[in-house]
């Protein structure tokens, strides 16, 4: 059981050089595969499940906590039911003690990161009703999906001074525990749901008077602990769009790549490029250079509407227009809404052929459309 992590995670959270001593119950050897840099690597090591322990295991959207046992790397550490499974490098007796001890820098970090969505999801939905449909922490940002066609520069500095106004009021971030997952009460919190193997009590997290949700995650203790929420990307795709206007002749699709940006990024670069052409198709991508990212493809609703929804039976349907490939060319899934396309792509090494895919396509239709009004 990880039940510190859980339980106790908030006086534990700040002790720097904290380190715990448990039992080790079960450690066999195990081939793991961890992805870096976009290569796949076999690591020969030791499955190590302990009595308790102090590092928190990936879930609810929050990657691994990092560390040691008795001074032995832990490379990851994942939730298998109610248990903490922790992947080291040297094997550890079985019923041995052992000293636990937590990446510090790594654990601050998410703790910062994951309260800092919590605050943004609140502000965004309390200011302007966008709801946070999917949210990424990772190095060194956390990028937040919202349910909106696009978020205007005004809306975001209007949630950014907010947000950093509530950080400056130094407000209590406080936990919550109920033993029974069946209790009533949590339907009244924001939820994702539990996991259909979520043993032992339910955490609740409240940051007082903006947002109360359920999560077993890591999180600062006040919000006066993540010091200043900035929007560093906006500037970026602000200058992306400003290239584009420079352009004397617009071609009718903008395609784009950034790999160290996220959603926000692609939403607002997006709403300045449709500013600048209300006609444009734009098709967005980020994240890794190969492997996955996300992307959102945006223009005039009919011809998104005619791209679309055959991207979005691609797995059931044999299409055979070209545009309807680049959904398998990527291993895209997403969904529809209005002129918006958005979703993941599992191989983003084939950006390239995708890119050309949708201009033939688009070319194709925006010449059927110019034939139907001549004969008109």
């Amino acid at each position: 059981m990880y039940s510190l992590v859980r339980h106790l995670c908030f006086p534990i959270l700040y002790l720097l050089s904290v380190q715990f001593t448990t039992q080790v119950t079960s450690c066999e050897p195990v081939h793991l595969v961890l992805t870096a840099n976009g290569k796949k690597n076999k690591v020969n090591c030791f499955q190590v499940i302990l009595k308790d322990t102090i590092l928190f295991p990936e879930g609810g959207g929050q990657p691994d906590d990092r560390g040691t046992i008795n001074s032995v790397e832990v490379i990851k550490v994942e939730r298998k039911g109610a248990s903490a499974v922790h992947y080291a490098l040297s094997e550890f007796p079985v019923g041995s003690e052992v000293t636990v001890k937590v990446d510090w820098q790594r654990r601050f970090d998410h703790m910062q990161q994951h309260t800092a969505q919590h605050l943004i999801t609140g502000i965004a939905d309390s200011l302007f009703g966008f709801k946070t449909t999917s949210w990424y922490l990772g190095d060194p940002i956390v990028s937040i999906e919202l349910d909106t066609t696009s978020v205007s520069k005004e809306q975001l500095d209007e949630i950014e001074r907010v947000v950093n106004e509530k950080i400056r009021a130094a407000i209590p971030v406080t936990p919550h525990l109920y033993p029974d997952k069946e209790d009533p009460k949590l339907s009244q919190f924001r939820a994702r749901g539990l996991p259909d193997d979520h043993e032992g009590p339910v955490r609740v997290l409240e940051i007082q008077d903006i947002d109360t949700t359920l999560c077993c995650g890591t999180h600062v203790a006040n919000l006066s602990h993540l010091q200043l929420c900035q929007s560093l990307l906006k500037e970026m795709a602000q200058m992306e769009a400003a290239v584009y206007k420079l352009q004397s002749q617009k071609e009718p699709v903008f395609c784009h790549f950034r790999k160290d940006a996220d959603g926000d990024y692609m939403s607002i670069l997006v709403s300045n490029i449709l500013e600048v052409n209300k006609d444009a198709i734009c098709f967005v991508c980020v994240g890794d250079e190969k492997e996955s990212g996300l992307f959102t493809l945006v223009g005039p609703a009919q011809i998104v509407a005619d791209l679309s929804p055959k991207m979005q039976y691609l797995t059931r349907h044999d299409c055979s227009v070209s545009a309807c490939r680049i959904a398998e060319v990527l291993e895209a899934k997403g969904a529809v809404s209005g002129g918006r396309y958005r979703g993941k792509a599992n191989k983003m090494g084939n950006r390239a052929k995708a890119e050309k895919l949708l201009r033939e396509q688009v070319s194709s239709l925006l010449n059927s459309s110019g034939d139907s009004n001549q004969g008109s």
